[in-house]
């Protein structure tokens, strides 16, 4: 076990203890963060939901004019399309094949449900089409036509992972940038978990989110799409890699057999919703006044800020989406993509930092607080997004999201009930508090419910970094605790999958459980007469949006060359 001196070497503590250094340290970080960017990023595909070849089309046409760069797939071969033209009335898409450019070819054939690593300004795959098709004859280096009925799926390119959050973080807050790309070296948040796809691990996201109270834990289930077997077993690795101490209760896997032209999503009490005909809202509007239908139509980090300078009595912000209604649909599964933001994670800091030198009293007298107790400050604080659907002219509440964590978007399935809805337009409403959330894909899915299949798997071996086997304390849910309290512990966790049925696909869920408390050494006096406006409802999205716009003017003072404390 480390000692308080060993401990003093790990470079975030040591940034937070010597503030005379943090400006220098500040720079450094940013540049690094920087490099990040500027670094190995991520990629992956999104397949392009088709009805019939009359859409296709369209879809083609789309890319075509969006001047996007064509891969074609066949017989396991990856060729470029040049030129390519789209004739409606043949249902047919031609061109000239060629070999693919330097800057698009890839190790190995690219597939959809992967992450894929790639250097900016070497690589561009952010500008590419995926068409596969069907085997048969192998495509020949000259001007060839193909039939639509040939095409099987058609896959576009879209940044992922933490880098790519950072990214749309920087670009998004503007005059921010410094702030947030410190503070995404340094947040709190949760256990970090990385998969294992097949070559290698990569970042997937984050275990029970806003867990901070032992008595308000709440089981989450966190897709894992990048999860591949190697060898027989499937392998992610739980870390922490920040001033925290982690309790991780349960880590088991729901491995979910459905249909191949299906997606599978669990809602937050891990019921499975099937998704194959997802539609995109008609409009979207901004707090009753924009309409801004973009950033729900594809996954691209673009997204919902809640952030207007519109505001209501309680100081929330809201997106409303409109969607047509079949005449015969009584049930529906809405799909968001969403995150929480570097923003709300900040603003928290700044909240736990008015307790001063009596944060850490606070912290273990919150430990004893209810799960009732929690979500009703959590809910009056708008710190939930919050879905509701419209029926005969009065919104009511369907569910309230919890947190999902700041550093990777999470597809998020909840089940609709239209009964009661007249119109001929089904409307949705998201709702938080000043720029807690950001969602950046909304669809509706009407279609049939069909059949799935799931299966609890307990891990067969967790591999500590000590060398210790801890299989034992994350099989079930009973209050044995894996706990994690230094920044650099790491647990490696395996799976054995069911033998695998080529008629369906798999999906793989992390059922986790557990909770974790920051490591703070906050000084000062604890500013009381502030903290007590914090039980009245609203406040935490009033100081939300105060810290947002004053620190704003810190910068803009900073930058006119003013001396600011």
């Amino acid at each position: 076990m480390k000692t308080k001196a060993t401990l003093e070497f790990q470079p975030l503590y040591y940034f937070k203890k010597h503030q005379k250094l943090r400006s220098a340290l500040s720079v450094l970080l940013t540049l690094a963060m920087l490099n990040l960017i500027t670094g190995c990023s991520y990629y992956r595909l999104k397949t392009v939901p088709q009805q019939d070849y009359a859409e296709t089309a369209q879809q083609i046409k789309a890319f075509n004019e969006a001047q996007k760069y064509i891969v074609l797939h066949k017989n396991n071969a990856s060729l470029h399309l040049e030129n390519p033209v789209v004739n409606e009335d043949n249902l047919e898409l031609s061109g000239t094949v060629t070999m693919l450019s330097e800057e698009h070819m890839a190790k190995r054939q690219v597939e959809t449900k992967r992450s894929y690593r790639y250097k900016p300004g070497l690589k561009k795959p952010l500008n590419e089409v995926h068409i596969y098709l069907k085997e048969g004859e192998p495509l020949s280096l000259a001007y060839t036509v193909i039939p639509f009925n040939e095409i099987e799926d058609i896959g576009v390119a879209y940044k992922d992972g933490a880098t790519s959050i950072v990214h749309a973080a920087l670009g998004t807050l503007g005059a921010l940038v410094l702030i947030l790309a410190i503070y995404a070296a340094l947040k709190s948040s949760c256990p970090f978990i990385y998969v294992s796809n097949g070559e290698e691990y990569v970042f997937s996201g984050e275990l029970y989110p806003g867990n901070i109270i032992k008595n308000a834990q709440e089981t989450d289930y966190l897709p894992l799409p990048a999860l591949q077997e190697t060898d027989g077993k499937l392998n992610i690795r739980i870390t922490n890699e920040l001033l925290e101490i982690q309790h991780t209760d349960l880590a088991q896997l729901m491995e979910v057999s459905h249909p191949k032209n299906t997606r599978a999503l669990a809602d937050k009490k891990g019921q499975i919703l099937l998704y194959s005909n997802l539609e995109s809202p008609v409009n979207a509007f901004l707090d009753g006044t924009i309409n801004n239908l973009e950033p729900a139509l594809s996954v691209d980090a673009s997204s919902y800020m809640f952030d207007t300078p519109v505001t209501n009595s309680e100081n929330t912000r809201n997106v409303v989406f409109s969607f047509a209604k079949p005449t015969d649909g009584q049930n529906a599964r809405l799909f968001l993509r969403a995150k929480n933001s570097l923003w709300l994670d900040y603003v928290f800091g700044k909240f736990n930092q008015k307790f001063g030198s009596y944060y850490n009293t606070f912290q273990k007298s919150q430990q004893e607080t209810t799960k009732e107790e929690a979500l009703a400050w959590s809910g009056e604080q708008h710190i939930p997004l919050t879905v509701s659907v419209k029926r005969k002219g009065v919104w009511k509440e369907v569910e309230k999201l919890a947190s999902v964590g700041p550093l990777a978007f999470r597809d998020l399935g909840i089940k609709l009930d239209l009964q009661g809805i007249e119109e001929d337009v089904v409307e949705i409403k998201l709702e938080t508090g000043y720029m807690f959330w950001e969602v950046d894909y909304v669809g509706i899915d009407y279609s049939e419910e069909l059949p799935f299949d799931i299966k609890l798997l307990e891990p067969v071996v967790a591999m500590t970094h000590t060398g210790e086997d801890v299989a034992h304390l994350l099989a079930s849910q009973d209050g044995q605790y894996l706990t994690q309290k230094e920044i650099g512990d790491a647990v490696e966790i395996s799976y054995v999958p069911t033998a695998a049925d080529k008629q369906t696909l798999r999906s793989y869920f992390l059922k986790n459980r557990g909770y974790y408390t920051y490591i703070r050494d906050y000084e000062g006096i604890p500013d009381f007469t502030e903290l007590q406006k914090f039980r009245n409802p609203g406040t935490f999205t009033r100081f939300s949006e105060n810290e947002y716009h004053r620190t704003l003017k810190v910068l803009q003072l900073k930058e006119a060359g003013y001396v600011v404390q």
